[in-house]
């Protein structure tokens, strides 16, 4: 039987608390779902093509995404599996998978630059520790080697502090000139792991 009249047949619950308010923010971003580190994957797509000028007049743009993303979720399966130890290391892997990514789309005929690679590869990283541990496991002795996600509003808060741009649009940089900066950033940050720094310029420049 159903409930009757007015009175809702339901449990008493307690007020939510913090963390149940953040696991709401988590499926809200995230969508409902048991692997984490697919949904991480997926979800920096967007902001990854949003310099990808002409890309949906691309006949087999949805093959070129699945093609891509499931390189990219390879990559990070692969150095959960075995971590980097040295910033090095790190370096190697982030620059193995950023061309990985472009020639995929260079194959099917449509350029793009490690500017852009950069975006879908540090943005995934920083959505598996927005998760947390709890629902991306395996990842907490990277954040250290994590480089800083580049976009307008972290360029706009680093040129406010000081640090000299390069003039090309960040979207066309080569993987060289990206890695000078990132190796700049790491000199000018005094070593703080560069998500760190991220966090909280890219907050103040979101505010501004």
């Amino acid at each position: 039987d159903g409930p009757t009249g007015n009175k809702v047949n339901i449990n008493c619950l307690t007020r939510p608390i913090r963390r149940d308010y953040e696991e709401f923010l988590v499926q809200v971003v995230y969508g409902p779902c048991t692997d984490y580190l697919s949904a991480c994957v997926d979800a920096p797509y967007l902001d990854f093509c949003r310099t990808m000028h002409g890309f949906s007049l691309v006949k087999e743009r949805q093959k070129i995404r699945q093609d891509a993303s499931t390189k990219v979720l390879s990559c990070f399966k692969e150095i959960r599996a075995s971590p980097p130890r040295t910033q090095k290391a790190f370096d190697s892997w982030h620059s193995d998978t950023s061309k990985a990514l472009i020639r995929i789309f260079r194959n099917a005929s449509f350029l793009i630059f490690a500017g852009q690679s950069q975006k879908w590869i540090n943005i995934t990283f920083k959505n598996i520790f927005v998760c947390g541990e709890s629902r991306v496991p395996g990842f907490q002795a990277i954040y250290n080697f994590c480089h800083m996600p580049i976009d307008n509003i972290v360029l706009n808060q680093l040129k406010s502090r000081g640090v000299l741009l390069p003039p090309k649009a960040w979207s066309r940089w080569s993987y060289g000139e990206y890695y000078q900066f990132q190796r700049r950033l790491r000199e000018c940050c005094g070593g703080q792991p560069l998500l760190n720094v991220e966090h909280q310029i890219w907050i103040d420049g979101r505010k501004s």
